[in-house]
């Protein structure tokens, strides 16, 4: 069984990052806009990235809440705190790339998926937006579950990569370790 991640509400601090801080880590020959849509493009950044400055900040009118352990950023990308990173590198490396991040003189990690899901061909479909293919919203999506059953974390191109998926296992090991962060929908 597939699962879409998203951030669990509005009780933690919300992640900052300017997405053009990053874009100034790579070479001139790779074209801006695959670096501020690294997410759909597979783009792997490690041997570019240097540790970059974020921050946490509270959701504006909200009382201030806690840093959660894991949450989403740009795409399928995702936030670890020190305690996520220490308990699931081992589990989640091979699945992507962890960058490391500043925030208030602590390391926290950006996580880079590069790992596709299958889909279910039969079933999944995507609503177009226009000649070019581009997708405005998925309207069902299912992952090959004999594909996904070993990938801990995984992405579509169906909806450009916009949003991570995981499996049971991932979903096992973040209630197990007691982290927080981030909800999980079940696909159909």
């Amino acid at each position: 069984m597939s699962y879409s991640i998203r951030n669990d509400g509005f009780d933690y601090q919300g992640f900052y990052l300017d997405p053009y801080t990053v874009t100034d880590l790579f070479p001139n020959e790779i074209d801006i806009d695959d670096v501020i849509q690294f997410y759909a493009k597979d783009l792997q950044m490690k041997p570019y990235w240097r540790d970059v400055q974020a921050e946490f900040n509270p959701i504006e009118g909200l009382p201030v809440g806690p840093i959660p352990d894991i949450c989403t950023w740009m795409g399928s990308s995702l936030i670890f705190s020190p305690k996520a990173h220490d308990t699931l590198f081992s589990h989640l490396n091979e699945f992507g790339e962890f960058l490391p991040l500043t925030i208030e003189g602590t390391t926290f990690y950006l996580f880079n998926c590069i790992t596709h899901g299958k889909l279910d061909e039969l079933y999944s479909k995507a609503e177009k937006l226009n000649e070019s293919g581009d997708v405005l919203q998925e309207e069902r999506i299912r992952f090959n579950n004999i594909d996904t059953r070993d990938k801990l974390l995984f992405k579509t191109t169906l909806n450009n990569c916009s949003v991570l998926y995981c499996n049971e296992t991932f979903i096992d090991l973040y209630n197990s370790k007691n982290l927080t962060g981030i909800t999980f929908d079940k696909l159909n």
